[in-house]
């Protein structure tokens, strides 16, 4: 995802760090979503407008941006698409049918680092603070998602660059104090065929239902990697994550598709709290002297995203 396509991710927010242009400070208002309900969102993204009020209930989405122009490294919050229209997270609708889409296409400056995100915190600057989800006893966090790729995504990872998915993870980018910290993730994620992870399967490309924790071991960081398959990516799908922890304190990550399970695991060491990630970007990792690559689509690649609930009862 953003800034650790899996391992990417990890290693890529120097280019953030190092020069972050004119940055506005409104909100993202998102339909449905109300942020004062301390149990739930629930988003069917029927809109994403923005509004200068960052108090109201539904002010809840950030969306930033990052390529390159001929100036070198550019960073966009809460604006549709970058300046180039070549990256763009807008509400849209097919019919009936409403949804957010998070798309890329070919850059006239390759070569770096290119998002298009949706968070729940302003990126960059929450990394250290409570964020919104940890389960308790008899209370797990259950987060689902209505996703679809684009008809260029192939199952196996081919025919696109970089990777996409949902997370909630603990906002590992620190642009304060210009640091990028251990990701703590969980999650789908759809990688570029020939990513890997040094103790992950030998290509994480196509989709895949992650743990990932770099914090207790940064060289063998995945607790879970089950592969999605037997669904059409180009249809939409509903994902869960179904976060908990027992009376013993062992916290466990159990992951669904389009209902049935597929899987999950006890994690080795406790996770703090969590908080929302979208992304779609162009980093893909190899565990190799490779190591992080950046792509430039040849042509769009859209990742749409038709729902998303946070449940915690």
């Amino acid at each position: 995802m953003k800034k650790f396509d899996l391992a990417a991710k990890v290693f890529s927010v120097s280019a953030t760090c190092l020069a972050i242009s004119a940055l506005l400070t409104t909100g993202v208002q998102a339909q449905v979503v109300n942020k004062t309900n301390p149990n739930m969102i629930l988003d069917q993204f029927k809109s994403l407008t923005y509004n200068p009020s960052t108090t109201l209930p539904w002010d809840y989405w950030w969306v930033t941006l990052e390529n390159n122009d001929v100036n070198g490294f550019t960073r966009a919050e809460n604006v549709p698409c970058s300046v180039d229209n070549s990256i763009c997270v807008k509400a849209m609708n097919d019919g009936d049918t409403t949804f957010a889409r998070l798309s890329e296409t070919h850059q006239q400056y390759p070569g770096g680092f290119v998002l298009a995100e949706l968070s729940a915190e302003r990126d960059g600057f929450t990394y250290g603070q409570t964020h919104r989800w940890l389960p308790t006893v008899g209370h797990p966090v259950v987060f689902s998602e209505k996703v679809r790729w684009g008809a260029n995504y192939q199952a196996d990872g081919s025919g696109t660059v970089g990777s996409s998915g949902v997370y909630l993870w603990n906002a590992p980018i620190d642009l304060i104090n210009n640091a990028f910290n251990a990701p703590l993730t969980m999650g789908f994620q759809f990688s570029q065929k020939g990513t890997k992870l040094s103790n992950g399967p030998s290509d994480l490309g196509g989709l895949y239902a992650l743990a990932l924790d770099f914090g207790t071991n940064p060289y063998a960081p995945v607790e879970a990697a089950i592969p999605v398959r037997n669904i059409n990516i180009h249809d939409w799908n509903e994902l869960s994550t179904q976060w908990s922890v027992n009376a013993q304190g062992v916290q466990r990550v159990d992951f669904f598709v389009n209902g049935n399970s597929i899987g999950g695991a006890n994690l080795a060491t406790p996770l703090p709290s969590l908080t929302e990630e979208i992304w779609n970007d162009n980093q893909t990792t190899q565990s190799d002297i490779n190591g992080i690559t950046y792509g430039n689509p040849s042509a769009v690649q859209n990742f749409d995203l038709g729902m998303i609930k946070v449940q915690q009862n």
